[in-house]
């Protein structure tokens, strides 16, 4: 027999034990596929039937996601785990491997979600502001509604509704204007030249008449601007932080009612 039928017959008995070896691993291969198959039909329903389960429940909405992502890949790892079972995969490298996969996949999906709840655990220890607050986040202003795991919830003035991730708030400049106890209201009025000492005596008097306008520090009247006819004034005066929003507006329609009644 020389070299060329050794070599044939050396094929030919591989050939035999592997088609014997495949035949005798086809029925578990089959096992396998189709419960792998039908599992993760029934992980994805699951998961659903869970995701619809969580909103019903008093849970933070903004955990809903996250929940149902580390169940859903949960259960595919143990799915992972039976198949390499039926298949006879089980070495010590293999399940870290598994282990090591799931570690990824876990992380991969819930990156977003992980960098906005650390960020949310780190605002709520800051304090850098609290629910009622009004504030400028990333130049977002409004009051704050919500502070979750996930997201900053703001209402603004005409009740549009303004959803920032934690992620993006403790990394942003914010304005807290609720911090202080009192704030400064500050506007800009223009009046005659003529009679000036006469006319910031009345307007200091009716500032100081109006209701929610602090004493102390007290309201201050003073030239910006002037010209040979007009003064440019700038008109401060202290209120509670509660009655900010609309100070200026009842400071503005209380003198220009002074005015127009001397006229």
């Amino acid at each position: 027999m020389d070299g060329v039928e050794t070599q044939l017959l050396v094929t030919q008995n591989w050939a035999q034990q592997f088609w014997a070896q495949a035949a005798a691993f086809a029925p578990t291969l089959l096992e396998a596929l189709i419960i792998g198959a039908l599992g993760f039909a029934l992980i994805s329903l699951l998961a659903k039937a869970i995701k619809k389960l969580i909103v019903k429940t008093a849970i933070d909405a903004s955990l809903h996601r996250v929940i149902t992502q580390i169940v859903k890949i949960g259960l595919q790892f143990l799915l992972a785990a039976l198949l390499a079972n039926i298949l006879g995969i089980g070495g010590d490298g293999t399940w870290a491997a598994i282990i090591g996969s799931f570690g990824v996949a876990l992380s991969l999906s819930l990156k977003d979600d992980a960098t906005d709840i650390v960020s949310g655990l780190f605002m709520l220890g800051s304090r850098r502001f609290n629910l009622g607050d009004y504030v400028s986040i990333s130049g977002q202003v409004g009051t704050v509604r919500k502070i979750t795991l996930m997201y900053v919830q703001l209402s603004t003035n005409d009740n549009k509704q303004i959803f920032i991730p934690n992620a993006t708030a403790s990394r942003a400049i914010v304005i807290n204007y609720s911090a202080g106890s009192k704030r400064l209201v500050e506007f800009n009025l223009t009046l005659p030249a003529k009679g000036f000492d006469e006319s910031r005596a009345r307007l200091g008097a009716l500032i100081s008449s109006c209701e929610g306008i602090l004493e102390e520090p007290a309201p201050n009247i003073l030239v910006e601007s002037f010209t040979a006819d007009s003064l440019n004034l700038i008109i401060r005066a202290w209120t509670e932080t509660g009655n900010f929003a609309d100070m200026e507006y009842k400071l503005k329609e209380l003198i220009k009612k002074s005015l127009d009644s001397q006229a």
